[in-house]
């Protein structure tokens, strides 16, 4: 396997999968070997059979705290790794490692010695403007004359939902796990609307609001309301009612503005305004 061939085929960049085959190597799953790339170091049986080792706890902490800092303007743009490891108490190999997981996620890409933390959207007002440019350009995605399901993929999106439903109150899913989920619904509908630029700016907001997005799924409750509105926009579009989704899609995405809108009047509150 190479670098190159592996961001082809999972139609990714290659610094995801550069960082994953690092991790694979320090599990002992694959090797590299000189001129060939990485080869597989464990039998199929041995993989099916392999556990990953549980994140520290430690480690999900100061992930959740560096986060946190940043959307509250604690942390610079393109923070040292030594001022992290200061600042957070901890050794640089922790912060390299947290980093990594934060740049696999998306959040953060290397800038020589330093970490530089990619555009997101920080304030309540920025994602409301953000759903409402949504509003405007994914539910009439779905009336566009070129649009076209795929039923298998409709499927698979079906059957990750209901496995969201199905182990949320159960245990605790990965947040970058969830939020792809959702980002992959949205840009999907998107897509099968055939126009490129109506896509290329759903997947801009993805990114933007990525950050956000993460922190927010410790909220079950919205996390499971969200869900059921992705299946039923799913079943719609299954059917062929596209008129249908597209108004249970305009009002999945309103009420998340209306959501974040009694925010910004909570915040103005506090503040005495």
């Amino acid at each position: 396997m190479t670098e190159l061939e592996l961001a082809d085929l999972l139609q990714v960049s290659r610094t995801p999968v550069r960082v994953m085959l690092g991790l694979l190597r320090e599990l002992g799953i694959v090797t590299a070997l000189p001129n060939r790339g990485q080869v597989l170091a464990k039998s199929s049986d041995a993989l099916r059979a392999f556990v990953l080792p549980e994140a520290h706890d430690s480690d999900a902490t100061l992930h959740a705290t560096i986060i946190r800092d940043r959307l509250a303007g604690r942390l610079e743009e393109e923070p040292s790794q030594a001022d992290l490891a200061r600042r957070y108490d901890v050794s640089p190999a922790t912060v390299q490692r947290l980093f990594q997981r934060l740049e696999q996620e998306g959040l953060v890409q290397r800038t020589g010695w330093r970490w530089s933390f990619l555009p997101s959207l920080g304030t309540v007002a920025s994602q409301r403007a953000s759903y409402q440019i949504r509003q405007i350009l994914e539910p009439a995605s779905l009336l566009l004359p070129e649009f076209m399901s795929d039923v298998a993929v409709l499927d698979q999106l079906q059957e990750e939902h209901q496995h969201l439903l199905d182990t949320l109150l159960e245990k605790v899913e990965v947040p970058i796990w969830i939020f792809n989920l959702d980002a992959r619904f949205h840009e999907t509908i998107a897509g099968f609307g055939q126009n490129s630029f109506i896509l290329n700016v759903i997947r801009q907001q993805n990114a933007l609001r990525r950050l956000l997005e993460i922190r927010s799924y410790s909220d079950q409750t919205r996390v499971q309301a969200w869900a059921k509105e992705h299946t039923g926009i799913i079943a719609a579009v299954r059917l062929g009612e596209l008129e249908k989704a597209s108004h249970l899609l305009s009002a999945h995405l309103g009420k998340a503005d209306r959501f974040l809108g009694g925010l910004a009047v909570h915040e103005r509150q506090g503040n005495g305004n």
